[in-house]
């Protein structure tokens, strides 16, 4: 059986490449796909996220995959 280990800001960020402080903001709102509530919030101030809860978060924003995100200018 695979382990879903419990991760925190700094977990998420060496795993997805997306930096600690995008992240907070992500989770404070305004993005078009709403940050997943954390799994543990044993401590408040440090939530943490199973790995799944994150990887079906990557898997539904938009731009999400290869290529995604805003087209390149060509002229």
């Amino acid at each position: 059986m695979t382990e879903d280990p419990l991760l925190g800001y700094a977990e998420i960020s060496a795993r997805t490449g997306i930096a600690v402080k995008t992240l907070r903001n992500y989770r404070a709102g305004g993005t078009k796909t709403p940050f997943p509530e954390p799994d543990d919030l044993t401590f408040p101030d440090r939530p943490r996220w199973h790995w799944t809860t994150i990887a079906t978060w990557l898997d539904a924003r938009p731009g999400a995959g290869v290529g995604g995100g805003r087209p390149r200018k060509t002229s």
